[in-house]
């Protein structure tokens, strides 16, 4: 809630087929369950294309809205914290890692 509150108040009331907080809600889902736009849309109840106004519109206001709560820490703090392989393998040329590892798995599901 108090993400919503810090970021509503700033974003355009031009949607009024969805609360405000059902459009935040509608971006939370996206961002952590990776729906696409036509899943939201029948879960909410709306088009393809309101789903995707609706989370460009939001996106663009928390990423201002938000920025400023985003700390880097130091360059030499981030040195020293860092796993050693890396250290070893890119000295101080590295300043963040990134673990964007994801795992699909498909089921299907046989009816006898």
């Amino acid at each position: 809630m108090t993400v919503f509150d810090i970021v509503a108040p700033f974003v355009p009331a031009s949607l009024n087929v969805l609360t405000q907080f059902q459009q935040f809600i509608l971006v939370l889902m996206r961002l952590r369950l990776n729906l696409d736009y036509t899943d939201l849309g029948y879960r909410f109840k709306v088009s393809r294309r309101t789903v995707a106004r609706v989370f460009d519109i939001w996106i663009s206001v928390m990423n201002i809205r938000l920025e400023p709560f985003i700390v880097w820490p130091e360059r030499d703090k981030l040195v020293s914290t860092m796993p050693q392989v890396f250290g070893e393998c890119f000295g101080t040329r590295v300043t963040n890692i990134v673990d964007c590892f994801v795992v699909f798995i498909q089921r299907n599901h046989l009816v006898c």
